[in-house]
């Protein structure tokens, strides 16, 4: 809040510092207007008086820190709202400026225009309106290029501006822009502005239709600083006339600093349509991958907020048509003695379903053994006996719950090869998850029956365990191992791996605040998040802000879920990492025989709900050497208790790690839970564990 407060004023002292720069500026110009008009003689060559120029340069400074201290000010990062604040501002100044300059066209008696000083103030008024347009635009510009800002970016921005301001001292002499220093001036100006012109990560996040209106607003913006330079060099021609009504005495087309503020706001305008233009192909991708992260959001926020198995019957068969843009479809749900409990179509009849099955059951396919993909139904056997010709791609995937075989959800398009194994993947999530949660309803319903509490445990029990992964991916860069335990009161641990090329694997551990079915269900939403997410190969910290954001609106308000994400890049032997409120990671380092904590902040998914997350994530980035170690875990290793209420700590976690050393990672696990149950006297914790051993090779 103070440093807020003291932003506002030093905002507020930059706005009154420029209105009296401006005003000494233009009595000093009206005294030199006077005098000239009283000895009628041109201006020469000599350029306008020093103090004019002094008192010119502190109005620009002021005006370009007031509107750089404005524009920090703003909370959030929405780039719609900056185009179209940077278009308005400069629509604003350019329609005043033709409002003054339509003055001088429709005065023919020439009782203002042929009144010196009143021309002269005019222009000094149109001063005004070219530099609050090219201060507002320039931060505009800068608050978009350092979005996801790197060392290296902030770096050359500072050379940027420390260039800009340092123009403003040339101001002072009577230089020309053609001088050759000058030039070597602006060509180093101009090549940064390029290099800083191209760095624009905000495109990506724009929809189609954004893309099209940021274009426009672009554009216009390049429209009104071509505006505002054509009137600065027609100003310029009068430099020096006296004899002429539109006659100036400050020529900004030798104000260089002028000259750079306007190369940098054309380059970047100019780079931002080409760019946009360019990226037009990725929109549908990337809108794809969102849509998907969304409909599982919803599938799951729909499971969650009911226990009748009609609503997420519905629930399952439209989020899967939506996310793979299917033309027709059907699911079919089967109670526990094999007889339909249920059955929905849509846009296609159950006569030409069941028609459907009996093509491919003469075609010796199995409907209830696994998920079925045909890329043309029409190259199978027997396919004249389908009546809806317009059938071609079918995919049909089995709902089951521990073997048990609850029915089936079949997605029609009408196309051949219409689904795409990614496509596939998502889909087999969707009824992954709606499988538990079905199961899950009727046990309820047994549970309301009987004793519902001890129900509620097992359920979300076989939730949490049919969603951690039988096995784990990895590749020959390490070797990983894993073990977990729910506690009596179940909890909601989770770890999943997710092979992002041959040499690059994503790693995740997170523990869902909470207990009960309600933990596993979330711990549910975060395995869709995560798998969706990270296909999409973003850095780790956009994946963490993109996971708060689906998960925040989902989870209840005292919900959290601690995390950490790892990418284990094999060909350049790194690791990078980001950390939301999860137990430090242990690492031994095979150089230095030495083991530490790995420690850096982060705060947990679902504290925070806003845009303020993104400054709590700390991305970090290290080397790893053969035989190096990790060790990953929960809390539930750490806050173990003995019979005196003493807890294990992150001491001797550390101390059994060390004992272990170098094993690979199955026995390192194994000493370690050993020597955790020796020290707690028993098996049952109060809490669930998991724990995580890599060896890198």
């Amino acid at each position: 809040m103070r440093a807020m407060l003291n932003s506002k004023n030093q905002s507020r002292i930059f706005l009154i510092s420029g209105i009296v720069c401006w005003v000494i500026f233009t009595y000093l110009s009206k005294v030199t207007a006077l005098e000239r008009s009283l000895i009628d003689e041109a201006l020469t060559e000599t350029g306008s008086p020093l103090f004019d120029s002094i008192f010119l340069s502190l109005f620009f400074l002021s005006i370009f820190q007031y509107y750089r201290i404005k524009t920090e000010q703003l909370k959030g990062f929405n780039f719609n709202d900056l185009i179209w604040q940077g278009f308005i501002s400069g629509a604003l100044m350019f329609v005043a400026l033709l409002l003054t300059r339509q003055i001088h066209y429709t005065d023919q008696a020439g009782f203002f225009t042929n009144n010196v000083i009143y021309v002269d103030f005019i222009n000094n008024v149109n001063i005004i309106f070219v530099i609050v347009f090219a201060a507002k635009t320039f931060y505009v510009f800068k608050r978009m290029i350092l979005y996801q800002k790197s060392k290296n970016l902030s770096f050359f921005w500072r050379v940027f501006e420390i260039l800009m301001y340092s123009s403003l001292l040339l101001n002072l002499f009577n230089v020309h822009v053609f001088e050759p220093v000058i030039i070597g001036i602006i060509g180093a100006y101009s090549v940064l502005a390029l290099i800083l012109s191209l760095n624009m990560k905000w495109v990506a996040y724009l929809n189609f239709k954004q893309k099209w209106r940021n274009i426009l607003l672009i554009f216009l913006l390049l429209l009104i600083s071509a505006s505002f330079i054509q009137y600065i060099y027609s100003e310029s021609a009068h430099f020096g006339d006296s004899s002429n009504k539109f006659y100036i005495v400050n020529d900004l087309a030798q104000k260089i600093f002028v000259i750079l503020i306007f190369i940098f706001i054309i380059f970047y305008c100019l780079s931002s349509i080409l760019v946009i233009l360019f990226n037009f192909p990725t929109s549908s991708v990337f809108e794809q991958k969102l849509g998907e992260v969304f409909n599982f959001q919803k599938l799951s926020q729909s499971i969650q907020m009911t226990e009748e198995e009609d609503q997420i019957y519905e629930v399952l068969l439209e989020t899967s048509m939506s996310t793979v843009l299917a033309d027709a479809a059907w699911l079919e749900i089967v109670d526990n003695r094999g007889n339909y409990s249920a059955f929905l179509n849509h846009d296609i009849e159950k006569f030409d379903i069941f028609e459907l099955k009996k093509l491919i059951k003469k075609n010796k396919y199995d409907l209830k053994s696994e998920q079925l993909h045909f890329t043309d139904i029409r190259k199978l056997k027997h396919s004249e006996m389908i009546n809806s010709p317009q059938t071609r791609s079918l995919l049909i995937v089995p709902l089951y719950f521990q073997n048990k075989y609850l029915g089936q959800l079949g997605l029609i398009k009408n196309i051949p090869d219409g689904f795409e194994k990614e496509i596939l993947d998502v889909i087999s999530s969707f009824v992954s998850q709606a499988s538990v949660s079905i199961e899950n309803s009727r046990l309820m319903v047994e549970a309301i029956e009987t004793e519902r509490y001890k129900e509620e445990i097992k359920i979300a029990k076989n939730v949490q365990q049919s969603l951690l992964p039988s096995s784990l991916e990895y590749n020959n860069h390490f070797q990983i191992g894993a073990f977990s335990k729910a506690a009596d009161e179940v909890g909601g641990d989770y770890y999943d791996t997710f092979n992002i090329s041959k040499t690059k694997t994503a790693i995740v551990i997170a523990d869902v605040s909470g207990h009960g079915t309600s933990a596993a269900f979330n711990m549910a939403q975060l395995k869709g998040v995560f798998q969706s997410l990270i296909q999409l190969d973003m850095p780790l910290d956009e994946v963490l802000i993109h996971a708060n954001t689906a998960l925040g609106r989902c989870l209840e308000k005292k919900t959290f879920i601690t995390m950490t994400l790892y990418v284990i890049d094999g060909e350049e032997k790194k690791i990078t990492t980001v950390r939301a409120g999860h137990c430090p990671t242990l690492y031994f380092d095979s150089i230095e025989k030495t083991v530490k904590y790995m420690d850096h902040k982060g705060l947990g998914v679902g504290i925070l709900r806003n845009n303020d997350f993104a400054s709590h994530i700390e991305l970090k980035e290290r080397h790893y050497n053969s035989k190096d170690l990790m060790l990953l875990y929960t809390d539930g290793i750490v806050e173990a208790k003995d019979q005196t209420g003493e807890e294990y700590g992150y001491d001797r976690l550390k101390t059994a790690f060390e004992a272990t050393l170098p094993d690979d990672p199955s026995l390192i696990i194994k000493n370690i839970i050993n020597n955790l149950y020796a020290f707690c006297g028993h098996q049952n914790l109060d809490d669930d564990y998991t724990i995580l051993s890599i060896k890198f090779t």
